[in-house]
Formats: C-alpha cells, sequence, structure tokens
C-alpha cells in the first residue's frame, strides 16, 4: 500500500513538472513575432532621384525593427547588369539595412534599379524595387569620393 502511494505520488509529481514545463516552453514561443510584418518606408536614394554622384551605399529603412532575416540587395544598370556591391548590414537599431556600393567611382550615366529581398526568420519574405539616376555634372569627380559611414 505504501509503495502504491509513493508510486502515485512520484508519477503525479512528474506529470506536475512537464505540465509546468510544456507551459513555460509555451510563453517562450509566444514572444517570437511569428506573424511579424516587415514593411518599407524610406529609401535612400530615394525611388526617383536624380543624383549627380553615384551613392556611397543604398539604405533601407524599415517601419519596424527586423527580426532575424536574410537579406539579398542588388544593383543593376540600364544594361542589367548586376554592380558589384557590399553585404546589407542592419543598424539604427535593426530598423534599417545599409548596403555599400563598391564600385561607385566608375558608374556612367543612367538609370539604376536596385532590388531587394527580405525573408524574416518567422515570417513572410518581402521584397521590391526602386530606381534611381545618375547624371554627373561638372562637379561629379571632386563630389564622387565621398565616404561611407
Amino acid at each position: 500500500m505504501i509503495r502504491r502511494r509513493a508510486v502515485l505520488s512520484l508519477v503525479s509529481g512528474l506529470f506536475i513538472v512537464l505540465l509546468g514545463t510544456m507551459g513555460g516552453a509555451a510563453t517562450a514561443r509566444a514572444q517570437v513575432p511569428v506573424n511579424a510584418t516587415v514593411k518599407l518606408s524610406s529609401t535612400t536614394p530615394a525611388d526617383g532621384d536624380t543624383l549627380t554622384a553615384a551613392p556611397p551605399e543604398i539604405v533601407l529603412n524599415f517601419a519596424n525593427t527586423l527580426p532575424d532575416v536574410e537579406a539579398v540587395v542588388q544593383m543593376q544598370n540600364d544594361k542589367r547588369e548586376i554592380l558589384n556591391i557590399g553585404q546589407p548590414i542592419a543598424f539604427n537599431n535593426r530598423m534599417a539595412l545599409r548596403v555599400r556600393v563598391l564600385e561607385q567611382a566608375g558608374l556612367p550615366a543612367g538609370t539604376y534599379t536596385v532590388t531587394w529581398l527580405v525573408k524574416p526568420k518567422y515570417a513572410k519574405s518581402v521584397s521590391g524595387k526602386f530606381s534611381f539616376t545618375l547624371q554627373p555634372g561638372e562637379a561629379a569627380g571632386a563630389s564622387g569620393a565621398a565616404t561611407w559611414w
């Protein structure tokens, strides 16, 4: 009889511990932004901008903090050739992505298209594109040597 009570107490205790653990796990999962929406609020350069010098960087500003994401940003010229730019880096408390334009010194006049894809770990992917025009002026050579950051 005492053994039976001991076994029942042990099983009951394990059951309570198991339920407590599952409840804690559910709470931890609830804190993950499963339905987080990633929304672009602005870009630098802005869509449709006309620049006199190549931009030293491309910046994507978002309306909310980015969750853990994978991001791809590409820049193409008029001929649809993909240009050499850096990897996206999160900054501004994870509210923006910054990409360095590595070929800025030799960019000819024309229209450039930036395409981007942000894939959050627990949400739907978001993508888009924007364009800007480069029309170097007389002083473009001197101002084209902008520093990054």
